[in-house]
């Protein structure tokens, strides 16, 4: 986030001390088992690319794509998304989507 917070004025209202307050949360949901991570090997790069080719329909960006390409590959079946993109990609892909 402190990143992001250079290009977004959205995240200049977010206090460094807040920023770490939802990084540690998002850390204890990483250990609780509710938020899983999965290894990013370079071959998802290659295949994030090769998606974008074949569904030029959606407009997926990169990050989309291989967001798209570790979840497949890892043999997750349900995606959560509230980006139209994402959906649309998804449900192309076979994936059942949770649209929020």
């Amino acid at each position: 986030m402190s990143r992001a917070r250079k290009h977004s004025s959205l995240l200049n209202d977010v206090s460094v001390d807040l920023e770490h307050q939802l990084f540690a949360a998002f850390l204890e949901d990483i250990d609780r088992g509710w938020l899983q991570r999965y290894p990013l090997v370079d071959a998802r790069f290659s295949e994030a690319t090769n998606l974008i080719a074949r569904y030029p329909e959606h407009g997926l960006r990169s990050l989309d794509a291989l967001h798209l390409t570790v979840a497949a590959q890892a043999g997750i079946s349900m995606l959560a998304t509230a980006d139209p993109v994402m959906v649309a990609a998804g449900l192309s892909m076979g994936f059942e989507v949770a649209r929020f």
